[in-house]
């Protein structure tokens, strides 16, 4: 199986907890109870991340606003 990764390279578990803005315990805790949302890669010492995955997810967890701010200034 061919691993196609993004151009900006594999994130470690240090780099993307820090991105995330999330502990680096609850990365690995994510991984040990099969919660990440998105596929890692698991290397003889250690995982990686592709953060083009990451991204993916993480636009599936934006929340759009009911009205934007230029509706609510523009209705008064």
């Amino acid at each position: 199986m061919a691993v196609t990764v993004g151009k900006r390279g594999l994130l470690t578990v240090d780099g993307l907890s820090k991105y995330l803005g999330v502990s680096r315990y609850t990365i690995y805790d994510w991984v040990s109870h099969n919660k990440l949302p998105f596929a890692y890669i698991k290397f003889e010492r250690g995982i990686r991340f592709d953060p083009d995955d990451v991204d993916k997810w993480l636009e599936t967890r934006k929340i759009q606003p009911v009205n934007s701010f230029y509706n609510l200034e523009n209705n008064h």
